[in-house]
C-alpha cells in the first residue's frame, strides 16, 4: 500500500522540475516602449550574478515613482514618472 502512497508525490517531482526546466531552457525577450528590450541571456541571465534567467517585471508592475523635494518645497514632493519628463 505504500507504493501508491510515494508514486504520486514523485510523479508530482518529476512535473515540477520539468516545468522548471522548461522555464528556464525557453529564451525569451520583452521590450518596453520606453527602456528598450531585455532578453534572459547573458548578460541580463546566466551569469554567475544571475544564475536563474527571469525577465524584468513591467513598470507597471515595479511601480517606481520619482520623488522631487527642492529648498523651497522641503516637506512635500513633487511626483514625476520617466514617461513624462518635465511632470
Amino acid at each position: 500500500m505504500r507504493i501508491f502512497q510515494v508514486a504520486p508525490f514523485k510523479m508530482f517531482l518529476v512535473w515540477i522540475l520539468g516545468l522548471f526546466l522548461l522555464g528556464i531552457a525557453s529564451g525569451a525577450e520583452v521590450c518596453y516602449d520606453n527602456l528598450g528590450c531585455f532578453s534572459d541571456d547573458i548578460p541580463w541571465a546566466g551569469t554567475v550574478e544571475r544564475p536563474i534567467a527571469r525577465l524584468p517585471w513591467t513598470p507597471e508592475e515595479i511601480g517606481t515613482r520619482f520623488l522631487l523635494y527642492t529648498q523651497q518645497n522641503p516637506n512635500n514632493h513633487q511626483a514625476s514618472r520617466r514617461e513624462t519628463p518635465g511632470n
